[in-house]
């Protein structure tokens, strides 16, 4: 089934390259657009070191990423498959998040 018609925004996408065992910094590829849907909210639940979340957002893609991998400047925290009806993987939920600790 084509999806494209109802993946109406656009969202900037960054894959995580590689992760530096000392410093625990992070890079990233440049920058790619891609269609996609996106919903969510302000939350304000609290983590291990008592910060707050303050913005979640789900994005339904077409396209497959990554945990770690960088979605409007958000960390991806989770990946979904979302089959077709036929079993095929057509779609991916993905949930970011950004906390206080990283605003």
């Amino acid at each position: 089934m084509d999806y494209d018609s109802y993946l109406s925004m656009r969202c900037i996408w960054r894959e995580k390259l590689a992760e530096d065992p000392d410093t625990l910094m992070t890079t990233h590829a440049e920058p790619i657009v891609l269609k996609c849907f996106k919903y969510g909210s302000n939350v304000f639940e609290r983590n291990q070191r008592s910060e707050a979340i303050v913005n979640e957002q789900t994005y339904i893609l077409n396209q497959r990423v990554n945990s770690g991998d960088l979605i409007d400047d958000q960390v991806v925290r989770s990946v979904y498959e979302i089959p077709d009806f036929d079993g095929h993987v057509s779609l991916y939920r993905v949930l970011t998040w950004s906390d206080s600790a990283s605003l």
